[in-house]
């Protein structure tokens, strides 16, 4: 997607990334975008390539070479309620692989939680690693 949207109009851009996000604070966020606010964004999503993209969903999917039960540190995922790009049955699986780990499910977010929620999280982190 990266790669053809250098190609298309920056509304076409826009356009798309509303019809990925749907509806709920992703839509909300995304809207207020301008044409070419929302064309940088994606642009500089995939600025690296889409390799990135690719690999989370190749994890996802594929078995690892590693038993997630054999991992002692604690972990914590955080998704949004109403992320429409990264499926809760994902997050669901991977918590229920890891014997020490939390999911905070963020309530009115979705994938892009990290926009309204970065203080919230990063106080959460440092008082983990005080």
């Amino acid at each position: 997607f990266g790669r053809i949207a250098s190609f298309l109009p920056p509304g076409e851009v826009r356009k798309s990334l509303l019809h990925v996000v749907k509806d709920g604070r992703d839509y909300e966020l995304c809207s207020a975008l301008s044409p070419h606010q929302a064309s940088y964004f994606i642009l500089e999503a995939f600025r690296t390539g889409a390799g990135g993209v690719l690999d989370d969903y190749v994890a996802l999917k594929k078995p690892w070479e590693f038993d997630l039960k054999d991992i002692n540190s604690e972990f914590t995922y955080w998704i949004g309620a109403d992320d429409k790009i990264c499926p809760r049955s994902a997050a669901d699986s991977l918590i229920a692989r890891l014997p020490n780990s939390t999911l905070n499910v963020v309530e009115n977010s979705g994938h892009f939680l990290l926009r309204d929620h970065f203080g919230k999280i990063a106080q959460y982190l440092l008082g983990r690693n005080e």
